[in-house]
C-alpha cells in the first residue's frame, strides 16, 4: 500500500511539473484581445541579472551544434534550420526551426559563451520559446482572424504579436543593445517590400517550416510602441513595391 501511494504522489508530482513547464513556454497569441494583453514590466535590475547570470549547471560544448542537439529545449530531432544569430557580449540569441512533437517549429534560443583567446564554447539552451507553422499563418486562438484583411493588415496583426513582452524572452537579450530591435515572420511573399513607419527591415531571409516558404524580418531600430501600434491599426505597414 505504501508503493502504491508513493508511485501515485510521483505522478502528481511530475504532472505538476510538466504543467509548469509548458506555462513558462507558452507564448501569448492573442494581440487584439485587451483583456489578455497586460503589459508586461521588467526593472533595469531584473534585466541585467538575466543577461548577466552565468549557471553552474549547464554543459558547454566545442561547437553550437553539439549545444543545441544536446539539450532537452532542443528535443525529439534537435534544431533543423539555424534562420538568424544575434551575439550579444556573453549571450547568443538565435531564431532557428527544430522538430517538434509533431510538426517543425521555430524556435528563439538563448545560450552562453565563454571565450578562450580566438576559441569559444557555447552552452546548452537556457530558454526557449516555440511556435508553430499554424501560429505564423493565423496567429490568434480564435481561427482563420489573423489571415483576414489585406496583406499590409495581416503584416500588422502578426507583428504585433510577435513584439509582446514576455518575461524571460530570449530577444530582451537582444534589447539590451538594440533597444528598439523590432522583428517579425509572416508567409506574405511582399514583405520584402515592406515599410513600417517609413523604414525597409535591416535583414528579410527567407526560410522553409514545413514545407512552406516563410520570411523572417527584423529592425535593430525601429522606435515603435506595440500598444499605440495597435490603436492605430495598419497605417504605418506600407507595402511599396
Amino acid at each position: 500500500m505504501k508503493n502504491k501511494k508513493k508511485f501515485i504522489i510521483s505522478i502528481i508530482g511530475l504532472i505538476i511539473i510538466i504543467g509548469l513547464i509548458s506555462g513558462d513556454l507558452e507564448i501569448e497569441t492573442n494581440f487584439s484581445d485587451k483583456d489578455d494583453q497586460d503589459e508586461v514590466q521588467i526593472t533595469e535590475e531584473e534585466l541585467k541579472e538575466y543577461i548577466n547570470k552565468d549557471p553552474d549547471y549547464v554543459d558547454y560544448y566545442d561547437n553550437l551544434e553539439d549545444a543545441l542537439n544536446k539539450s532537452e529545449l532542443t528535443n525529439y530531432m534537435g534544431v533543423t534550420n539555424i534562420i538568424k544569430t544575434f551575439e550579444i557580449g556573453n549571450n547568443l540569441v538565435l531564431f532557428t526551426t527544430k522538430y517538434g512533437e509533431e510538426d517543425e517549429e521555430l524556435s528563439k534560443y538563448r545560450l552562453k559563451i565563454k571565450k578562450t583567446g580566438e576559441n569559444k564554447k557555447y552552452s546548452e539552451p537556457l530558454e526557449g520559446i516555440s511556435i508553430n507553422y499554424a501560429n505564423i499563418k493565423s496567429s490568434s486562438n480564435k481561427i482563420g482572424k489573423m489571415v483576414e484583411g489585406d496583406e499590409e493588415t495581416r503584416l500588422w496583426r502578426n507583428f504585433g504579436v510577435h513584439n509582446q513582452v514576455i518575461p524571460n524572452d530570449p530577444i530582451s537579450i537582444i534589447r539590451d543593445k538594440h533597444k528598439n530591435f523590432k522583428w517579425s515572420v509572416t508567409d506574405i511573399e511582399n514583405v520584402k517590400y515592406l515599410e513600417i513607419k517609413g523604414k525597409k527591415p535591416d535583414e528579410i531571409i527567407p526560410f522553409t517550416l514545413n514545407g512552406n516558404e516563410l520570411y523572417f524580418y527584423y529592425y535593430l531600430d525601429l522606435e515603435a510602441d506595440i500598444i499605440e501600434m495597435e490603436k492605430r491599426g495598419s497605417e504605418d505597414f506600407k507595402i511599396k513595391k
